[in-house]
C-alpha cells in the first residue's frame, strides 16, 4: 500500500480540508485565559484561588518531568504554557476579587457620599438617549473615609455629567446598587443631587475636551444637523450631538462601529 492511501495520509489530507493553514501556538493559550477568566467571574470568589493551587501543581509538575527527563519539552509544553497563563490569569483575578470585596460599597443597598474620578466619556443611555447618562468612575472615598480606588458604574442627568472630563475629580451623594453577575465593578451608582468638582482635570484631558467642543461648534457652522452630529462620531467617537433618528438608523444597519473611537461602541447603546 502506498503512503498516499495510508489512513494517516487521508486523515491528515481531511483535516487539511476543514482547518485553514496557519500558526496555531497562540490559540491554546488564549482559549486558557478566557476559561479562566469567565469561570473565576462566574463562580464563587474561592475558585480563582483553587485555580491558581491548580495550575502552580501543574506547573510544578511539568517542571518535575522535564528535570527526570521523563519527556522532552516539546511534549510538556503545552502543559507548562497553560499552566503559567492560569496562575497570571487567576492570580490577578483574584487580588481584584478579594480587593472588590474589601471595598465598603460592595454589596452596598442605600446612599453614600462618595469621592471619585471620572474615567470615561458620559454614554447617553435611555429612551431619547440624552436625558440620563452613563459614566465610569472610580470610587476613591466613601463617607469621608479613603479606600483602595474600584470602578463603578454611576447613572445621572445628563445636564450634570456630561461637563465632567475624565480625570476630574469629585464628590457626589450617590444610591447604590450591587453589580451585575460577573461583573468586576464594585458597585452601581445613581446619583442623588449635583456633583462637586474638586480641582480641574488633568491638562491633556482639557485639551482633548478643548479639541472636541471647538469640533463641534464648527460642524454645527459648516454643515446640516444631521451631519454636524454625525461628523464628531466619525472621527473622535464623540456622539453627544448626534441626531435620534440617525442613531438609530446605525444601530439597525450594525454600523455603530463606524461612530466609534477606542472602543466607544457603547455610546450608540
Amino acid at each position: 500500500m502506498s503512503d498516499s492511501s495510508s489512513p494517516a495520509t487521508r486523515s491528515r489530507r481531511v483535516l487539511d480540508d476543514w482547518v485553514p493553514s496557519g500558526d496555531y501556538r497562540l490559540v491554546l493559550p488564549a482559549v486558557t485565559v478566557w476559561i479562566t477568566t469567565l469561570t473565576c467571574l462566574l463562580a464563587p470568589p474561592p475558585t480563582a484561588r483553587v485555580l491558581v493551587m491548580v495550575c502552580v501543581a501543574g506547573g510544578a509538575a511539568g517542571a518535575v518531568v522535564l528535570w527526570r527527563r521523563w519527556a522532552r519539552w516539546t511534549t510538556i509544553s503545552f502543559v507548562v504554557v497553560v499552566a503559567g497563563m492560569g496562575v497570571v490569569t487567576a492570580g490577578a483575578l483574584a487580588v481584584r476579587v478579594e480587593a472588590r470585596s474589601a471595598h465598603p460599597l460592595w454589596q452596598a443597598d442605600g446612599k453614600a457620599r462618595i469621592v471619585g474620578i471620572i474615567r470615561d466619556d458620559a454614554v447617553a443611555v435611555g429612551p431619547g438617549a440624552a436625558s440620563m447618562v452613563r459614566v465610569r468612575v472610580d470610587v476613591t472615598e466613601v463617607a469621608d473615609r479613603p479606600t483602595a480606588p474600584m470602578g463603578a458604574e454611576l447613572t445621572g442627568t445628563s445636564a450634570m455629567w456630561s461637563d465632567l472630563l475624565p480625570g476630574q475629580r469629585f464628590s457626589a451623594l450617590v444610591r447604590a446598587r450591587p453589580p451585575r453577575d460577573g461583573d468586576l465593578l464594585v458597585a452601581r451608582l445613581s446619583a442623588v443631587g449635583t456633583p462637586q468638582t474638586l480641582g480641574r482635570p488633568p491638562p491633556h484631558q482639557r485639551l482633548a475636551g478643548a479639541v472636541r467642543v471647538r469640533l463641534q461648534l464648527i460642524s454645527a457652522h459648516a454643515l446640516g444637523p444631521e451631519a454636524a452630529g454625525l461628523f464628531p462620531g466619525l472621527v473622535l467617537g464623540d456622539t453627544s450631538s448626534l441626531d435620534t433618528r440617525v442613531r438609530d438608523d446605525f444601530r439597525a444597519a450594525g454600523l455603530s462601529h463606524l461612530v466609534a473611537v477606542s472602543g466607544q461602541t457603547a455610546k450608540l447603546r
